[in-house]
C-alpha cells in the first residue's frame, strides 16, 4: 500500500514538473528586450509609415524561434528574423505603423510568442497623427454652401509654460452671401481656445484657429470640442480636439537624472472574450526609476473602468504605486480602450496603456 501510495505521489510530481517550468517561462520571458515601449511622438500623415526596432537578447540556456506575432491591427506589421536565436544572442524585431487614414492618438500592441506558445512578450508603439491637408472633395458641409476642411485636431503634448499649441481650420464660404460666424467650446477643461472671424465675404476663405491655454493647476487630457454657428444656426457637427497639457521641464535638471515612470505591472489587459455585464479586478504598478522624486498627477480612464487613484502622489526614487482597477463591461462589441498615466517625467509624460478584447 506505501509502495502505490509513493508511486503515485513521484507520477503526480512529475506530471507538475512542465507546469512550474511553463509558469517560470512566463514569469521570466526567455527573450529579453531592451525596451518594451517606444513612443514615435507627433507624425504626420502624409509621411506615410514609421517604424521601430527592439532589440532582445536570448538568455535562456536553449535555441529559441520566434514563433509568431499578434499586433492590434492591419496598420501596424511586425519583421523579424525567422531563423533560431542561439543562448546569449541578440535579435532584432521591427514594428512598422501606417498613419495614413487614422486619426487622434494611436497605442498599439504587439505580442511575441516564443517557447511552443509559452511565453508571451507585449510591445507597444503609440503616438499623435498629425492629418494631412483633406482634398476639396472630401470637404465639411456645416451650413447652406459653407464647409470646413478638417474635423478633428491633434494638439499633441503641451507642457506648462511653453509656448501655446494651436492648429487651423479652414472655412471656406462657396455661397454668394456674407455669413456672420460664432464659437463656443465643449469640454477642454477651460484649456482650449478659438479665434475666428466675425464675417466672411462670399466666396471667401477664413482661419479657424483653436489654441491651448495654460492653465496652470490643469494636467491631464485636452479633449474638447469647437461649435461653429453660421448666421446663428449652430452646426451639428464639432471640431473634435486633443491633446495634453503636462508638467514643463524643471530647469537645471538632466534628462538622465530626471524622474522616470515605469510600468512594471498591468500595462496590457486582454480580455479575451467575456460576457456582457462581466465585472472584473485589475492592478497597475508604477515604479520610480529616476533620481528625482515623481509626482503621478492624474490616472485617466475609459467610461467602463473605475479607479482607486485620487488626487496626487509623490513617489520617491524606487517607491512603487499600486492603482486598483475595477471594470464593468456593459456593452457589447469590440475593446480597445486606452488608460493614460500623466506624471511629471522627463521623457513620457504620458503613458498610454492598453486594454482589449471582444464583449459577447
Amino acid at each position: 500500500m506505501r509502495s502505490a501510495i509513493r508511486h503515485l505521489l513521484l507520477c503526480l510530481w512529475l506530471l507538475a514538473l512542465p507546469l512550474a517550468g511553463a509558469a517560470r517561462l512566463q514569469a521570466d520571458p526567455p527573450l529579453r528586450f531592451d525596451e518594451l515601449r517606444h513612443d514615435f511622438g507627433t507624425i504626420r500623415e502624409e509621411a506615410g509609415p514609421v517604424s521601430h526596432t527592439f532589440r532582445f537578447r536570448n538568455v535562456s540556456g536553449r535555441p529559441l524561434v520566434i514563433e509568431r506575432v499578434l499586433t492590434t491591427c492591419g496598420c501596424t506589421v511586425a519583421a523579424y528574423d525567422r531563423r533560431p536565436v542561439l543562448p546569449g544572442d541578440e535579435g532584432e524585431l521591427t514594428v512598422r505603423f501606417d498613419p495614413r487614414g487614422l486619426t487622434d492618438t494611436f497605442h498599439k500592441s504587439v505580442r511575441v510568442v516564443t517557447d511552443r506558445g509559452r511565453s508571451v512578450t507585449s510591445l507597444f508603439v503609440s503616438g499623435t497623427i498629425l492629418l494631412a491637408e483633406t482634398p476639396p472633395e472630401h470637404l465639411y458641409e456645416i451650413a447652406d454652401e459653407v464647409y470646413l476642411d478638417r474635423l478633428t485636431l491633434p494638439l499633441g503634448v503641451v507642457r506648462h509654460g511653453a509656448s501655446p499649441a494651436s492648429q487651423r481650420v479652414t472655412l471656406l464660404n462657396r455661397s454668394k452671401r456674407e455669413v456672420h460666424l460664432t464659437a463656443r467650446v465643449e469640454g477642454g477643461d477651460d484649456c482650449l481656445g478659438v479665434t475666428l472671424p466675425a464675417r466672411v465675404a462670399a466666396g471667401a476663405e477664413a482661419q479657424v484657429v483653436v489654441t491651448t491655454i495654460d492653465r496652470a493647476d490643469y494636467y491631464g487630457s485636452l479633449a474638447g470640442r469647437v461649435r461653429l454657428s453660421v448666421d446663428g444656426v449652430e452646426s451639428p457637427s464639432a471640431i473634435s480636439v486633443y491633446g495634453y497639457l503636462v508638467d514643463a521641464v524643471a530647469r537645471g535638471v538632466r534628462v538622465a537624472g530626471a524622474p522616470v515612470c515605469r510600468v512594471e505591472e498591468g500595462g496590457y489587459l486582454n480580455l479575451g472574450e467575456k460576457p456582457r455585464g462581466t465585472r472584473l479586478e485589475h492592478r497597475i504598478v508604477l515604479r520610480n526609476e529616476g533620481r528625482l522624486p515623481l509626482i503621478v498627477r492624474k490616472v485617466e480612464t475609459p467610461p467602463f473602468v473605475g479607479s482607486d487613484f485620487r488626487g496626487e502622489r509623490r513617489l520617491q526614487p524606487g517607491e512603487r504605486l499600486v492603482v486598483k482597477l475595477s471594470l464593468e463591461l456593459r456593452q457589447a462589441g469590440a475593446v480597445d480602450a486606452d488608460i493614460c498615466v500623466i506624471s511629471n517625467d522627463a521623457r513620457t509624460p504620458v503613458k498610454r496603456l492598453k486594454i482589449e478584447g471582444e464583449v459577447r
